[in-house]
């Protein structure tokens, strides 16, 4: 705790938190006051924020004192205290050390936003009475921390989700308390987590989230049985994708192989309801599996759209599987242009028969066919003219369009829709 000096915070508008770091100086106190060298610090990345105050707190300055931790896992917890008792808390990463000189700031993190500890508190609350088997009920979840965050989930930051992520990861071993806490549970968690990757810890949360699915403790083998798994199990693998590594991105496939490629002679399980199209996804958001496996799987789904009737889940998932551009995925795993060739020209050969199959194909076609400017990776000159004939005919968005003309980044609604959701505030996806 650091009584003095104290500070005005600001509330309701974009701040920036620049943090040091020094490994010559161990005998400074906390509070101190200095003038230091400026080869004798290195700057860690800057947080850019937005503290909030309240629904109706606007802009505005609160006097406030400072309080620190570190902690086990390598995060800096710093506290800004006002006199009327309002905590709001940042997370520095100090696991990597020091990223430049202070000559020469490190580059700002993107736009986060911080909410008061005490709304944190409450949805906190919240999660802990659900799986504590009181309510609100699984159902009324959603709604009732919508109410106390005031604000739609649509509109929760990257800080404030991984918040959540705390509560939800404590409460795993009651999640099997109902099927609709356990289908409550893969549904925050996945929401929470989304897409896996941005925030510093990202790669330890979602570790923690695969221990907890497929390590079994002592403890949860004394909780009420509900089997584990359906379309929401999937969703929530799907959304996080991006935090598994190579290994564990296998690991999942080998669940999904029996249902989605199985062996010649053997009947392939039946699915309920949207399974099979959620587990289609989730296969195809596995950026890091190897060339040769995203290529049969694409193949296998464009005989299932020329079988017809078309998958609804089709068009999505050939896209991610072929797309020239991945969201987090290294280029050695980037199917051939001469694979996305073929499957470019078998989708030509089709006629969408509604409107969200017609845009499925479209952004489909776009995603196989767009420009990178580099050469391994795009498609051949002659076919993406062809491409680019036959979707000028339809009605879609120019920024669509561009991306097969040019060599530019996707618009933030065309992310959403390659990504299958929209982003936690404060995080994007890396081309």
């Amino acid at each position: 705790t650091i009584p003095e000096p104290v500070f005005q915070l600001a509330l309701g508008e974009p701040v920036l938190f620049p943090v040091y770091s020094s490994t010559v100086r161990g005998e400074d106190a906390p509070g101190d006051v200095l003038r230091l060298a400026p080869e004798q610090l290195a700057q860690l990345a800057p947080l850019c924020t937005i503290l909030r105050g309240g629904k109706r707190a606007g802009t505005k300055r609160v006097p406030v004192t400072l309080a620190a931790k570190c902690t086990e896992i390598g995060t800096m917890e710093l506290f800004c205290v006002s006199a009327e008792g309002n905590r709001w808390k940042l997370e520095f990463n100090v696991r990597g050390g020091e990223s430049s000189s202070a000559s020469k700031p490190a580059e700002a993190t993107v736009m986060t936003e911080v909410f008061p500890e005490d709304k944190v508190a409450a949805c906190s609350a919240l999660v802990q009475a659900t799986f504590g088997g009181v309510p609100p009920t699984p159902a009324e979840l959603p709604k009732e921390l919508e109410c106390v965050a005031e604000m739609p989930r649509a509109d929760w930051s990257t800080a404030l989700c991984r918040r959540l992520w705390d509560d939800l990861a404590a409460a795993a071993e009651s999640r099997t308390r109902s099927p609709q806490h356990l289908s409550r549970w893969y549904n925050l968690t996945g929401f929470s987590l989304r897409p896996g990757f941005g925030d510093p810890l990202d790669r330890y949360r979602v570790d923690a989230l695969w221990k907890l699915i497929n390590v079994t403790t002592a403890t949860a083998a004394k909780t009420p049985t509900v089997i584990e798994g359906g379309a929401d199990y999937w969703i929530m693998w799907r959304r996080t994708a991006g935090g598994l590594n190579t290994a564990l991105q296998q690991a999942l496939w080998g669940k999904l192989k029996p249902v989605l490629l199985p062996p010649k002679n053997k009947p392939t399980p039946r699915m309920h309801g949207n399974e099979l199209g959620e587990m289609w996804r989730c296969v195809a958001s596995l950026e890091r599996l190897e060339t040769k496996l995203k290529q049969m799987l694409g193949d296998e789904l464009i005989r299932r759209l020329q079988r017809g009737p078309i998958p609804h889940y089709a068009f999505w998932s050939l896209t991610r599987l072929g797309a020239r551009r991945q969201l987090y995925g290294p280029l050695n795993t980037l199917v051939h242009p001469e694979t996305c060739e073929r499957w470019i020209a078998d989708l030509l050969k089709l006629t969408p028969t509604n409107e969200n199959e017609r845009l499925g194909w479209a952004f489909s076609l776009v995603q196989l066919g767009r420009r990178t400017g580099l050469r391994g990776v795009d498609i051949d000159d002659e076919l993406r003219s062809t491409v680019i004939e036959r979707l000028q005919a339809e009605s879609l968005p120019e920024s669509w369009l561009r991306m097969l003309r040019e060599v530019v980044d996707e618009t933030q609604d065309d992310q959403s829709r390659l990504f299958g959701e929209s982003l936690p505030i404060g995080l994007k996806l890396g081309g």
